[in-house]
């Protein structure tokens, strides 16, 4: 708060203030009482004559929240008489502002606005009106962003507020304390920000999307510039946040050959919102794309992501002593054969080069110690894929000797992923084990199987047998009356007093998998009548109004 003479005008009021900055902290009490003080929001918002007779009566005779009550009343009793009304007026707003934070709740948010608009009513005509506003500013700006469980704003329209009387203390009261205070909180509320993601692959001649979250903005400029392959490890050695915005621009502007204008939905709110915008199709390549404001790029106007278009994926198996990968088509899911697999360290060091199969496969075997892997790059016919690669660090003492890790799984299926309440539900399990490359079932063996709540609550659990064919099945009836949401099924490893010698193994080397299935449970009634929109045949642009129609039949006929 400002620390002018005219808001303490007594040595009184700065002991005051010196006192009030010790007791509202509570971590200055070492000792605490057994019964802590506890006042009513009634009477902690009450106008200043009656806020001043209150008695404070408590078994707490040391906890900060009482001392700091006394002091704001002897502060408005102090100023109450005064003929300038401001360090009145800023002793109430402190202890306003107090009661506000420790009570925190939306009745002491509703008394906190009454009190506040009804001190901006009774000095209209004083300077001390400014600082008033501003406080129910901060005050709106401070709840703007609360959201619902929904993730929806609560009060999307309190930053217009705070910004409109912001600007009423700007023109009622210009050149004071409280009007460049007023004019900073204004930068902010009015400060533009954005955020740009892009696919980090993608297929290649297929349009894309860019998704944009932004404030205060409705127009942004979308470049994009081809880049080498190794661009995001390559071309950021600066520390220097600065020194690699100009690198960027550099790329963009002597490798950019893509730059579109976007009018972006208007929102006037000053509220974050968010917006996809297409991205044309792409050749094979690794690319840069910009977003900036239309007064182009700078540390608060810019945002950029690298995507890589490309045909390949490749999914990767961890073992012990190997790694395996299975090169894909990004689009079909077929293997692709004759790729070079090249495996880096994190120096960007060339470990290893391998070449897949005709089933897409390559395979390469952990051979050093603290063997490290950190990326790995895909290339055939002009198409390169760099990809992360998590091969983690490996410590061996013996190799030749060192025995493969058994690992165990269950694989577990539904007959459907949405239930409703006192439904019967069926399952499946499929026990599997992997050991030395192949995968095979796991015929004979118990699993456990339990069913919980969305609450955790366990309702239902199994002890099944695989069959011949490793596989098991079930069924149970959902509670009628019961919870709704997120149910699951997790299939665990047989009862630790029972165990045969495959699970023995399986519990020696903690080598089980963590096997899941989630399904929802969701209260469901037949619909009578459908709705059905005419087609939209028409092109738009952002900002247009949209007029949709259509129409709704009951499903016996009648017209709704």
């Amino acid at each position: 708060m400002p620390l002018t003479r005219e808001y303490r005008p007594t040595l009184y009021d700065l002991i005051a203030h010196e006192a009030l900055a010790f007791f509202e902290t509570d971590f200055n009490y070492v000792i605490r009482p057994e019964k802590l003080f506890s006042p009513l929001a009634e009477d902690l918002f009450a106008p200043s004559t009656a806020f001043q007779n209150l008695k404070f009566n408590s078994p707490d005779s040391l906890y900060s929240k009482m001392n700091v009550l006394r002091i704001y009343q002897n502060l408005e009793r102090l100023h109450a008489p005064d003929k300038d009304p401001d360090a009145y007026v800023f002793a109430q707003l402190n202890r306003l502002d107090f009661a506000n934070g420790i009570l925190n709740t939306d009745t002491a948010w509703e008394l906190y606005m009454e009190r506040l608009n009804s001190l901006i009513d009774n000095y209209k005509k004083d300077n001390i009106n400014g600082l008033i506003k501003y406080h129910l500013a901060l005050a709106y700006r401070k709840r703007a962003s609360e959201k619902d469980p929904e993730n929806h704003l609560k009060n999307p329209g309190f930053k217009t507020k705070a910004a409109v009387l912001c600007g009423e203390v700007l023109q009622q009261f210009p050149n004071t304390d409280v009007a460049q205070r007023c004019a900073q909180l204004l930068d902010i509320i009015n400060g533009l920000s954005f955020d740009a993601k892009v696919a980090q692959y993608a297929t290649p001649n297929t349009a894309n999307r860019l998704y944009l979250e932004y404030t205060n903005m409705d127009t942004t400029v979308v470049r994009i510039a081809r880049v080498a392959h190794d661009f995001n490890s390559n071309y950021f050695p600066y520390r220097n946040y600065d020194d690699n915005i100009k690198r960027l621009e550099n790329v963009i502007q002597n490798t950019g050959f893509y730059a579109e204008t976007a009018t972006l939905p208007k929102a006037q709110d000053h509220n974050q919102y968010s917006t996809e915008l297409m991205l044309p199709a792409l050749e094979k390549g690794t690319y840069l794309v910009s977003v900036s404001s239309a007064n182009g790029m700078d540390e608060h106007k810019f945002s950029y992501g690298v995507t890589q278009i490309t045909n390949l994926s490749i999914n990767a198996t961890e073992h012990n002593q190997f790694s395996r990968g299975q090169v894909l088509d990004r689009k079909t899911g077929a293997p692709v054969d004759d790729v070079s697999l090249r495996f880096y360290n994190y120096k960007n060091h060339l470990q290893t080069k391998k070449i897949t199969d005709d089933q897409g496969f390559a395979q390469r075997n952990q051979n050093k110690k603290n063997d490290n892997i950190s990326y790995v790059t895909l290339i055939k016919d002009g198409d390169t894929l760099r990809t992360d690669f998590s091969g983690g660090y490996r410590y061996y003492s013996d190799h030749s000797t060192k025995k493969e890790l058994v690992k165990a799984k269950t694989l577990l299926f539904l007959d459907r992923s949405i239930y409703r309440p006192g439904q019967k539900v069926y399952f499946k399990g499929i026990l599997l084990k992997q050991e030395n490359e192949n995968t095979e079932v796991v015929p004979n063996e118990y699993i456990s199987l339990v069913v919980e709540n969305t609450n955790g609550e366990e309702i239902e659990d199994f002890r099944l047998k695989t069959n011949d064919f490793g596989s098991v099945s079930g069924e149970f009836i959902l509670p009628k009356n019961g919870l709704t949401g997120g149910f699951s099924i997790t299939a665990e490893e047989d009862d630790a007093d029972s165990l045969s010698a495959f699970w023995k193994g399986i519990y020696d080397q903690e080598s089980y998998v963590y096997s899941e299935i989630g399904f929802k449970v969701e209260e469901y009634k037949r619909p009578t009548f459908e709705v059905i929109f005419d087609e939209i045949i028409k092109a738009y642009n952002p900002g247009d109004s949209i007029y949709i129609t259509g129409t709704a039949n009951s499903f016996m006929g009648a017209k709704i």
